[in-house]
């Protein structure tokens, strides 16, 4: 959005960094488990494990109280995001239980393209030449794997991994 000047190496960054590692391991343990256990079950898990990781942290940081002051505004929009994480959770999972972790991976490319559009119109009311020159080639990017797609997938009907002698990664 605002440009890329270089990496800095700073805490922000390796925290990211360390993050897409982890969300990478996970999708690996994800797929194998999805080959015996459903995605619906696998998603609870993970949000009910993520639930008391997170209620851990607090408490090791001595902020429990914090959470237990909480407003009805405040559970509302943590209910709210909750409801957007298990769906995207949800999703996540059952695609990976249907295609390949690397194709699956690749439609998150378009994010980047929504964010920028939508910062593009709610934000700074302009679009640069980078910004629409990084667009087209998100664009011919989608375009050239879901090409190779259609041709790696033996039919257009999905069926899970676990069905199939398909790749699994």
């Amino acid at each position: 959005v605002g440009g890329f000047s270089g990496f800095k190496f700073n805490s922000g960054e390796v925290m990211i960094f360390i993050a897409t590692i982890f969300w990478a391991i996970e999708s690996i343990i994800a797929k194998k488990a999805l080959q015996d256990i459903s995605s619906i079950t696998l998603a609870g898990a993970r949000m009910v494990v993520g639930s008391l990781l997170l209620f851990i942290i607090v408490a090791v940081q001595g902020n429990i109280s914090e959470v237990f002051s909480l407003g009805a505004t405040q559970w509302g929009w943590t209910l709210l995001s909750s409801v957007f994480l298990l769906g995207y959770v949800v999703t996540w999972y059952t695609a990976l239980q249907y295609a390949p972790a690397w194709y699956v991976a690749t439609l998150l490319v378009p994010a980047t393209l929504v964010t920028n559009f939508l910062t593009t119109i709610f934000i700074t009311q302009t679009i640069s030449w980078q910004q629409a020159v990084s667009g087209g080639l998100y664009l011919v990017g989608i375009i050239i794997i879901l090409s190779i797609a259609r041709k790696t997938f033996k039919s257009d009907v999905l069926i899970p991994s676990s069905e199939t002698n398909s790749e699994n990664f």
